[in-house]
């Protein structure tokens, strides 16, 4: 396009005049070659026409025709000579101006060359530096990490001591307590044994004593019947013996007395015959009074040793049932205990577990960015330039030829 554009140019704007034609060349000479300033008058032309030789006229024409096509073809060849000569001119100062832009940039591919290995010197040494500060850091947190894990392992000795310890009282006073529990239930089983006996022996004794009184009831009862059976036998042998004497009596008196006396004599008879069976009838009344009472003392006494046995076996209930609840309660405690000992040793290995992943996630970081990001982003303008450099370094060459 630029060689074209000069053509152009050359084409439109020559550098030097182009030569006149050969007509105008004769004009201006003349037939004799004066100059123009000694040029016939038309005059004198029109005279000298009339007496020219027509042939020499001819021949001269075509003398001037080969002199003008001789002239026209030096002035094409001058042209064309001088196009040649402007165009290898101007070959000549594209390949200059090309060797030029390629020395240029050849140069600037040097010094972008030599830019970029200051640059990469920088970012050694900012790299060596970023790593030796690295391995610095990494040696004391490497130093820390030994102390930390030197700690944590003292700690870890130390908790699972105390835990064992705590596990070892734990299990020792489980053990005491299932002992005192054992020895205590024992004591109780011993006491309610004992109750038990003693009230069995109770019992066996109320049970004799109230035999015994049965005994002695069913006795005096047989007694009493029969001494009633006696007092009536001899109550009726009285009044026999009383009718008999009053009888006698009244068969006395009745000789001795009149009718009247005897009347009187049998009502007084029958009067204390009455009273005597009024007595004995209050005397029974008073014996079966004297049985109802001992019968319902009897009965009371049994009631109040029913009522006491039912009296203990509430109380022996009751207190199994507290300690059965007191058995619940304590293991209960033990397994909230072990549950809170439980999720307090899993929280501990989860935290644990969670500081080494972190420690993990920093030993990466580490690892992994030796450039800071302030370094990164500061550089980044000029990491682009190379980059796009170095991508289309290999086509600088074929675009400037």
């Amino acid at each position: 396009m630029l060689l074209i554009g000069r053509t152009d140019q050359v084409t439109g704007e020559p550098a030097e005049p182009t030569a006149e034609p050969a007509e105008m060349q004769t004009l201006a000479t003349g037939d004799d070659g004066a100059p123009l300033h000694h040029r016939k008058t038309t005059k004198e032309l029109t005279e000298e026409f009339k007496n020219l030789n027509w042939a020499k006229v001819d021949e001269y024409n075509s003398f001037k025709a080969r002199l003008e096509e001789q002239a026209c073809a030096a002035e094409r060849q001058r042209r064309k000579n001088w196009l040649r000569n402007e165009l290898e001119a101007q070959l000549e100062e594209q390949r200059r101006q090309k060797a030029a832009a390629k020395q240029d940039d050849l140069e600037c591919a040097k010094r972008m060359q030599q830019d970029l290995e200051k640059w990469k010197e920088q970012e050694r040494a900012k790299q060596k530096a970023a790593y030796e500060k690295m391995q610095l850091q990494k040696e004391v947190l490497d130093a820390q990490m030994q102390e930390r894990h030197k700690i944590e392992e003292e700690s870890k000795a130390e908790q699972l001591r105390e835990s064992r310890e705590i596990l070892e009282q734990v299990s020792r006073d489980i053990e005491i307590e299932k002992r005192m529990a054992l020895k205590a239930k024992q004591q109780k089983a011993r006491a309610m044994q004992e109750i038990l006996e003693v009230t069995a022996t109770e019992r066996r004794l109320a049970e004799a004593r109230a035999k015994k009184e049965q005994e002695e009831d069913m006795r005096l009862l047989k007694l009493s019947v029969q001494l009633e059976k006696e007092a009536a036998e001899r109550s009726k042998q009285e009044r026999q013996m009383l009718l008999s004497l009053h009888q006698s009596r009244a068969d006395k008196i009745a000789m001795l007395a009149t009718v009247d006396k005897k009347e009187l004599a049998t009502q007084c008879a029958l009067k204390r015959d009455a009273a005597d069976q009024a007595r004995k009838e209050a005397m029974e009344k008073e014996a079966a009074a004297r049985k109802k009472a001992e019968q319902l003392k009897v009965h009371e006494y049994l009631k109040l040793q029913q009522e006491e046995k039912e009296r203990r076996r509430k109380l022996e209930k009751e207190e199994r049932y507290e300690i059965q609840r007191q058995q619940e309660l304590d293991a209960e405690e033990y397994k909230r205990k072990q549950a809170v000992e439980l999720r307090s040793r899993r929280e501990l290995c989860k935290r644990q577990q969670e500081l080494l992943i972190q420690q993990m996630e920093e030993r990466k970081l580490n690892k992994d960015i030796l450039v800071s990001q302030t370094e990164m982003k500061l550089n980044r303008r000029l990491l682009e330039e190379v980059n796009s450099y170095l991508a289309h370094k290999e086509d600088l060459p074929k675009t400037s030829n």
